[in-house]
C-alpha cells in the first residue's frame, strides 16, 4: 500500500524483494566492521512480496539528508549476520517516502546483474 501523505520529519522507506534465485533477504545498515551484524530495517523478507515491519506496517522511518548505507543479506536466523549479497549508498530526502527494489538474478540464465533501485514514491 503507497503512503500518499509525506513524513513530517525525516523520510520513510519501503522494500520489495524481485531478485530471482535468492530466498529470503534482510535489509540492513553495516555494522560496525565487515564482520559485525549490521542493524536491521527488514527481516526475512520473501521472494516477490514487499517487506513489513514488526509492527506490520509497509513502511520503515529512516534519517534523511544524509548517505545512507544498506546491505542486503541472506536471511539469517540471527538477523542481519547472513551473507552480504549486496551494498549500496543511498540519500533520502526529507519529506519524501521511498521504495527500494532489489532486482536481478542470483542463478540460471541469462545473467543479470543484482541491483537496489531507489523510487521515489
Amino acid at each position: 500500500m503507497d503512503a500518499p501523505d509525506a513524513p513530517t520529519s525525516g523520510a520513510r522507506m519501503r522494500f520489495f524483494h524481485d531478485l530471482l534465485g535468492q530466498a529470503a533477504i534482510d535489509v540492513c545498515t553495516p555494522g560496525a566492521t565487515a564482520r559485525d551484524d549490521g542493524s536491521p530495517l527488514f527481516t526475512g523478507v520473501q521472494p516477490a512480496t514487499f517487506a513489513e515491519t514488526s509492527e506490520h506496517e509497509p513502511y520503515v522511518a529512516i534519517a534523511a539528508d544524509q548517505d545512507l548505507v544498506l546491505q542486503l543479506r541472506a536471511a539469517h536466523s540471527t538477523a542481519c549476520h547472513g551473507r552480504v549479497l549486496g551494498t549500496s549508498h543511498f540519500f533520502p530526502v526529507s519529506g519524501n517516502n521511498y521504495t527500494l527494489i532489489a532486482v536481478g538474478r542470483t542463478r540460471g540464465r541469462p545473467a543479470v546483474a543484482r541491483e537496489l533501485l531507489f523510487c521515489s514514491d
